[in-house]
């Protein structure tokens, strides 16, 4: 019986797997372009609208973000293509050289951000495109690669921001009824949601993996649709209140600790270690070494207390002198970091950041 049970739970497994003979045609003669639309705080966008062409596809093509931020173009020819993004209240956002290969996800995070020097940012990709959805060793960054990365005290920064720019760049997993590889093993068996799992998505599926072993489910029932939709629909908005929860924690905690600083005389106050985890145009991003929390410096203030203007390179990181290109922070540097003063009609805090010469 034992066996019988076995063979059965092997056969409904191979199922889950195998994909239809309709996707797989799709995915051998077309890309997919995929992603989601956030503001620089890491806020997802709804109802922005992206537009791409290219001159193998006939025509443009146009979807919305979701109230997740995310949007998706699947079945398209491969080749370069334009992306534009529109959103009213932020800046046009433009992607030029985006490469769609044959059976491929490109997968984008786009960032809006307020207008204040111009209406439009446009980027041209000159980097190969990353498919986080195929499964083969080298499309990915593997767990056992972060694992592998130097960890002794004289290289144990720069691990910690590699494994920071692994975070920042993959986009927010999301539960979607579209079947695709789940995010950690790689496999079509959690096909329609992706990790991490909720409990309410955990009990659906197991529900479903038994239904298929044991042969009771139905096809195409109204009411399993609709307890399908309200499953996603519930676990995305955990993932989403526990994601708004986090940064409110954290903006409490770095209140508490800069006010509590910002209470002392400018030369008592403290210098705060910290690591440089990420680069951006318009921000240094820094992980506290103690309490262990991420801070945003803005590169303006840091003109200000630098007296010269600031820049970010192409590939996002080293942060140097505009007028010498003299190198001020590096990804991976440790650095201290000390308040200025809470910004008037702004929540945020103004920082000094100062490297730490080894």
């Amino acid at each position: 019986m034992r066996k019988v049970l076995l063979a059965a739970l092997g056969w409904a497994l191979l199922g889950l797997f195998l994909l239809p003979a309709t996707q797989a045609w799709s995915q051998a003669t077309a890309g997919t372009i995929k992603g989601e639309v956030v503001t620089t705080d890491d806020v997802p966008i709804d109802g922005a609208i992206i537009r791409i062409e290219s001159a193998a596809l006939m025509g443009i093509r146009n979807a919305s973000s979701s109230e997740a931020g995310r949007f998706r173009f699947p079945a398209l020819p491969a080749g370069p293509y334009t992306l534009t993004c529109e959103k009213e209240g932020y800046k046009t956002l433009i992607r030029r050289g985006l490469v769609v290969e044959t059976g491929r996800t490109v997968n984008l995070k786009l960032v809006m951000d307020l207008p204040e020097m111009g209406e439009t940012v446009e980027i041209i990709d000159r980097r190969p495109s990353v498919d986080t959805e195929r499964t083969e060793v080298g499309d990915t960054i593997s767990h056992d690669f972060l694992g592998e990365l130097p960890s002794d005290p004289g290289s144990d920064r720069l691990g910690l921001a590699v494994h920071r720019q692994a975070l920042m760049v993959n986009l927010r997993s999301t539960f979607e009824p579209d079947p695709s590889a789940h995010f950690g093993v790689g496999a079509d068996v959690y096909a329609r949601f992706s990790s991490p799992m909720r409990e309410i998505v955990g009990v659906f599926l197991h529900k479903e993996a038994w239904e298929r072993v044991t042969g009771t489910g139905k096809t195409d029932d109204p009411a399993d649709d609709a307890l399908r939709a309200a499953v996603l629909q519930a676990a995305n908005r955990a993932k989403d209140v526990q994601r708004r929860l986090e940064k409110e924690v954290n903006r409490h905690l770095l209140d508490q600790l800069f006010g509590d600083d910002l209470q002392l005389p400018e030369e008592r106050r403290p210098q705060r270690r910290a690591t440089v985890v990420g680069l951006s145009p318009t921000k240094v991003y820094v992980l506290l070494d103690s309490p262990p929390v991420d801070v945003k410096v803005y590169v303006r203030d840091l003109e200000v207390g630098l007296g010269c203007p600031v820049a970010v390179d192409d590939d996002s990181v080293r942060l140097v002198n505009a007028d010498t290109d003299e190198e001020i922070a590096c990804l991976g540097d440790a650095v201290d970091v000390e308040v200025l003063c809470k910004s008037r009609g702004r929540d945020r805090w103004e920082l000094r950041l100062a490297r730490v010469e080894s």
